[in-house]
């Protein structure tokens, strides 16, 4: 029987950010909804993961005509927040490992 869970994460207002999560979580989606409680927005990530190893996961929010960094990335999301006019976009960031 899997402990596989969906679960809500509440994002930081910051562009670079450290989760610890399971190994194996996948991320589902990236969308707003009001704080709770208010006033305000939370930018919410969903995700599925099993109970076990936690891991550091980088989490990068980037706007339009933002330069994306040089490390390899995976796109999660975009989303808006309804009190303005502009698109942010979700990536987990790879950070890149230092050869020993």
């Amino acid at each position: 029987m899997s402990d596989k869970k969906i679960k809500k994460i509440v994002l930081a207002n910051e562009r670079h950010q450290v989760l610890m999560l399971p190994k194996d979580a996948v991320f589902l989606t990236v969308q707003t909804m009001p704080s709770v409680p208010g006033p305000g927005i939370d930018v919410c990530l969903w995700g599925t993961g099993e109970r076990g190893q936690l891991i550091e996961r980088h989490i990068g929010i980037f706007d339009d005509g933002d330069v994306l960094p040089q490390l390899p990335t995976t796109y999660i999301g975009t989303f808006q927040n309804p009190a303005q006019t502009k698109a942010f976009h979700v990536f987990e960031l790879t950070p890149l490992r230092r050869m020993r």
